[in-house]
């Protein structure tokens, strides 16, 4: 929904505190990332989950910050 551009500015200065993702069942086999390599690897909580007869997914997860650096 082309929303990663603005979400990237706000998640780089840390002014995202819970996410809410949709999936939606259909496989595309490529798109637009909505985050991209610029948005540092985050650690997120499940808060919780809901699902439709449509097949989507609503997930609602609470930011907890920066990911450990990988060795």
């Amino acid at each position: 929904m082309d929303g990663g551009k603005l979400i990237r500015s706000f998640w780089k200065a840390g002014l995202i505190e819970e996410l809410t993702l949709s999936v939606i069942p259909v496989v595309l086999g490529r798109g637009i990332p909505l985050f991209g390599p610029e948005v540092p690897e985050t650690l997120l909580c499940l808060q919780s989950s809901q699902g439709y007869p449509s097949g989507l997914v609503e997930l609602r997860y609470r930011v907890l910050g920066a990911a450990a650096p990988q060795l």
